[in-house]
Order: structure tokens, then sequence, then C-alpha cells
């Protein structure tokens, strides 16, 4: 799990989960967006893993999924 969890951090995984959540956004799925988030938030928090590329994502997208 700690090694998922620093795999999401990286710059590039960081990129590509923006772009699946501006996907959903763009189709209406933002509570499966907020659900996406939710284990992101689960799996980053678990492991301790910060990034403060990380940390603007899910700020930016929690502020959208509200």
């Amino acid at each position: 799990m700690s090694a998922l969890a620093h795999t999401i951090a990286g710059v590039d995984q960081l990129e590509r989960i923006g772009q699946t959540l501006e996907s959903l956004r763009l189709t209406g799925s933002i509570r499966l967006a907020a659900q996406l988030l939710d284990h992101l938030e689960e799996i980053t928090g678990a492991n301790q893993i910060t990034s403060p590329h990380l940390t603007a994502l899910l700020d930016h997208w929690r502020a959208l999924t509200e």
C-alpha cells in the first residue's frame, strides 16, 4: 500500500488523476469524483504521504466537489 501511495504522489500520476477528475466533472459525475478524492485521501493519509502538489490537487478538487 505504501508503494501505491508514493506512486500517487508522483507528479505524472497527479496529472493523470487531475485529468480523471476533470473527465468525471465534465460528465456530471461529481459524486464519483468525490469518492475518488476520499479514496486518495485515505490511501495517502494512512501512509503519511505528503506532497505540495498532492495537497494542491486534493484541495482544488475537494472545493469543486463540495
